[in-house]
Formats: structure tokens, C-alpha cells, sequence
């Protein structure tokens, strides 16, 4: 008598990235072969193709959404036939965007990464951005990215990339290159003085240091301090 099927495969559902195993049982031990669709199932690194006597199986490992459709069990002119239906999980952000700093001219390039790969919007405050000679809009595979060339004060502002209901934030600050000279020439105290306790009749030293050389004045309260040979 040929091999029949007496349990037959069942409907699944499962989320993306999960397992979903397919069974059915046949009356006796005999080989079979699994399809989607027309295509056959080879085993691989996410597809395992098992048989226990009469009892196969088909297990899907990480699922995908190209892993949804209609899956056959075949044995001789016998067959059974189930839908697996996968469930998309959305697209989250991975790497979040990061707070960028530039010179008037420059370039700037803000990088954000999701969970997988998906579209999505870049924009400034409530403003859609579009790829043009001094913005352009990059994506590969989950990691996307926009760059501006050229940077005016006015491309100041906080920067948004969105996925579906999913967002990062970041601000753009474009500093004027007459402030960066003003900075840059900026006398500052890089080491500050501490306070010092000590034991009359010793020595004490008070340390600080500056961005660059220059004179320095001393004082004790509303005194200037002078030098003694």
C-alpha cells in the first residue's frame, strides 16, 4: 500500500527572526520531498529537513518576510499543504543619530544604522530634505547617511531621519569661520591653580598653564605681587 499521509501539515504564523516548524506524519516510513511553491526546499544553514520514521518536519530558522507562502510535503503522488504566514517586525534605530559641529564651508555628515534594511525621510525641524547639489541622501543595506556640502549658518538646526513611526534626532551647529579664528586665537587658563595647604617655614608652589605664551600678573587679594631677586 503507498505511504499516506494521517497528520497533515498545519497553517503557522510567526514574527520575523523567529523559528517556524512544519510537521506531518505519514503511515508508514517513506521518503518525501518539501516545496514552496514550485521551487523544492534544500537543507541549509536556516532550512532543516528532518525525518523520525514516519514524521517529518521542515524548521525555518531567523525567519524573513521571503520566508512567507505555501509549503508542500510530497510523497509519491501524495501530498499535504500549509500557509506560513510571517509577521514583519518594524525597523528600529540601532545607532541613533549624534550631535555634529562644523566651520561655515565645510562638510558634515550625520550617520544613523537601523535593524534591518528599510526606506526612510530625512528632515530639518518639519522640513522633508531632498537629495540636490549640496545635500545628498546615501543608504547601504541598514546604514544611512546625509551629507552637506558647502555648509552656510543657515544649515544650523536639528536634523531628523524616520522610519515609519520610528525617529532620530540630532543638532547640525555650523560655526562662522571669523568665530573659529576668534577662538583659535583665545588666550585661555588650560590648568587652573589649586588650593595648597602648607607648614610655616616651607615651600609652596601655586601652578596653572595657558593656551600659549604670554605675560601673567600676580596677586594676593587686591595686591600685585612683584618680583624679588
Amino acid at each position: 500500500m503507498p505511504a499516506r499521509f494521517i497528520k497533515e501539515l498545519k497553517t503557522k504564523e510567526a514574527a520575523e527572526g523567529a523559528t517556524a516548524t512544519l510537521r506531518c506524519e505519514l503511515s508508514k516510513v517513506a521518503p518525501v520531498e518539501w516545496r514552496k511553491g514550485p521551487e523544492t526546499v534544500r537543507a541549509g544553514d536556516r532550512m532543516i529537513l528532518r525525518q523520525e520514521g514516519a514524521v517529518c518536519e521542515l524548521e525555518i530558522r531567523d525567519l524573513t518576510v521571503e520566508d512567507a507562502g505555501k509549503y508542500l510535503c510530497m510523497c509519491g503522488q501524495e501530498k499535504t499543504s500549509a500557509t506560513l504566514t510571517v509577521t514583519a517586525l518594524p525597523a528600529k534605530f540601532t545607532k541613533g543619530l549624534r550631535k555634529e559641529e562644523a566651520v561655515e564651508g565645510a562638510t558634515a555628515k550625520l550617520r544613523c544604522e537601523l535593524s534591518k534594511v528599510a526606506p526612510v525621510e530625512w528632515r530639518k525641524g518639519p522640513e522633508t530634505l531632498r537629495a540636490g547639489d549640496r545635500v545628498s541622501l546615501r543608504q547601504e543595506g541598514a546604514v544611512c547617511e546625509l551629507e552637506i556640502r558647502d555648509l552656510t549658518m543657515e544649515d544650523t538646526g536639528q536634523y531628523s531621519c524616520m522610519c515609519g513611526q520610528e525617529k532620530t534626532s540630532a543638532t547640525l551647529t555650523v560655526r562662522g569661520k571669523d568665530h573659529v579664528a576668534k577662538q583659535s586665537c583665545a588666550l585661555v587658563f588650560t590648568k587652573h591653580l589649586r588650593s595648597k595647604k602648607a607648614t610655616e617655614g616651607a615651600t609652596t608652589t601655586l601652578y596653572c598653564e595657558l593656551s600659549k605664551a604670554a605675560p601673567v600678573e600676580w596677586r594676593k587679594g587686591p595686591e600685585l605681587l612683584t618680583y624679588r631677586a
